[in-house]
C-alpha cells in the first residue's frame, strides 16, 4: 500500500488553512465537495494553476463548482478535480478543489495526471484570504502537515499538499 500524493499547483506560500492567518475558521465551500482547506498565494494575477498527482493516478474528470457566495465573475469559478487509478475515469480514488479560477478547463474526462485548469484572477474580497491565491479542498484524504501563515513555501509539481492512502489492489 501507499500514498496518492496531490502537489502546490504553483510555487506560493501557505495562507490559511483550518484557519485564516487572522485565527477565524478558514471557509468550506460546501458544493466544493469535501473539507480539510488551504489557501495558497503570495503569487500574481494570470498565473497558471496545475493539477499534478503521482502517478498512481491514470485520469482525471474535471467540473465546474461555484465558490464565493459573495460575489459574482472570476473569483466565483472553481474546478473540482476527481482522481482515478485507471483510464477512463474508473476505479476513483479521491478529489481536490480549486477556488477562483479564471479561464478555467472545460468539464470532461483527462487521461492524464497533470492539466493546467486555468489562472488565478485579480484580487478579490469575498470573505475567504485577500489578495490574490487559490482556495483548495480534499475530499477522501489528508492536508500536508506544513505550518500556515509562517512563510511556509510551496513549489509547483514537488511539495504535496494533499494525500491518500492507496491500495491498488482496490480497484
Amino acid at each position: 500500500m501507499a500514498y496518492v500524493y496531490v502537489y502546490a499547483p504553483f510555487s506560493g506560500e501557505i495562507w490559511g488553512k483550518q484557519t485564516y492567518c487572522n485565527g477565524t475558521a478558514h471557509t468550506i465551500v460546501n458544493n466544493m465537495g469535501g473539507n480539510q482547506p488551504m489557501d495558497i498565494g503570495d503569487v500574481s494575477a494570470g498565473t497558471s494553476i496545475r493539477f499534478k498527482a503521482s502517478s498512481s493516478v491514470k485520469s482525471i474528470r474535471t467540473r465546474r463548482a461555484d465558490v464565493c457566495a459573495t460575489q459574482t465573475g472570476d473569483w466565483d469559478q472553481g474546478v473540482i478535480v476527481d482522481m482515478y487509478a485507471e483510464l477512463n475515469a474508473q476505479c476513483y480514488i479521491g478529489s481536490v478543489s480549486y477556488g477562483h479560477v479564471r479561464n478555467w478547463v472545460a468539464n470532461g474526462t483527462h487521461n492524464t495526471r497533470t492539466l493546467t485548469l486555468g489562472v488565478l484572477p485579480t484580487d478579490c474580497n469575498c470573505g475567504c484570504s485577500d489578495g490574490v491565491h487559490v482556495h483548495t479542498q480534499c475530499d477522501g484524504g489528508t492536508i500536508t502537515g506544513l505550518a500556515q501563515c509562517a512563510g511556509s513555501r510551496v513549489y509547483n509539481g514537488s511539495t504535496w499538499i494533499y494525500r491518500w492512502y492507496w491500495n491498488p489492489g482496490w480497484c
